[in-house]
């Protein structure tokens, strides 16, 4: 199993995990998101890659969810905690920490040293797979990339 299947599977687990403390069901979720409970079950299962704006959705509407006793359909809140760094801001951060050039992890991700500049900027936000590779390679947590994706 590679590296980027690892970490999705823990990000999964955990993803599934507070959904059950919470108490969310994927009925619910799915309703709240405009995504059928079937494909959301085959995304929380592992069992279907899901594009990283959906898993940014999902992951912040679980994060947000408040539990309510009466018999409406619950609905995340907006909690305004700790600030999180922009994608951009993060990448750059560890590659400096790192001494490694844009066109050093473009070569190790597999993409262009433009690509890479698009994301520092913000312009564009990567794949999961891009993601994935991007935190390998400068050991960030992928928590925390997922968190600077959701600022976009």
């Amino acid at each position: 199993m590679d590296f980027k299947r690892i970490e999705r599977r823990i990000f999964l687990a955990d993803l599934n995990s507070e959904m059950l403390e919470k108490g969310i069901t994927q009925k619910e979720l799915g309703k709240y998101l405009g995504i059928r409970p079937s494909q959301l079950s085959l995304w929380l299962s592992g069992n279907r890659g899901m594009s990283l704006d959906n898993l940014i959705r999902i992951s912040n509407a679980v994060k947000g969810w408040e539990t309510r006793y009466d018999h409406v359909l619950n609905e995340p809140s907006i909690e305004y905690g700790e600030p999180v760094q922009s994608l951009g801001f993060l990448i750059k951060k560890h590659l400096k920490q790192q001494g490694m050039a844009q066109k050093t992890l473009a070569d190790r991700v597999g993409t262009s040293q433009s690509r890479i500049s698009e994301y520092v900027r913000g312009a564009v936000t990567p794949s999961l797979g891009v993601a994935a590779r991007i935190c390998r390679e400068l050991q960030i947590d992928p928590k925390r990339f997922v968190d600077a994706c959701s600022r976009l």
